[in-house]
């Protein structure tokens, strides 16, 4: 699981330096309108998973899960 959270890091590292230099790079209409309709996918994704981004929300859920994987249950 911790192999997991590891890669969703990287992607995280690379998606948004990549997010922020899309537009200054690439001039095309249609990408235009795919990065636009991208952008507000996000945005908008903040407002109704409790303000975190997609990739730092499943990290907080995949590492609750296995936080409570690995707790010993006593009797």
């Amino acid at each position: 699981m911790n192999m997991f959270l590891e890669i969703l890091g990287i992607i995280h590292i690379i998606h948004y330096p990549i997010l922020i230099v899309f537009p200054f790079v690439i001039i095309n209409q249609k990408f235009d309108i795919f990065y636009i309709s991208y952008f507000f996918f996000i945005c908008l994704s903040l407002t109704f998973i409790n303000g975190q981004y997609p990739i730092s929300y499943v990290s907080r859920i995949l590492s609750k899960k296995s936080s409570t994987e690995n707790k010993i249950n006593f009797p």
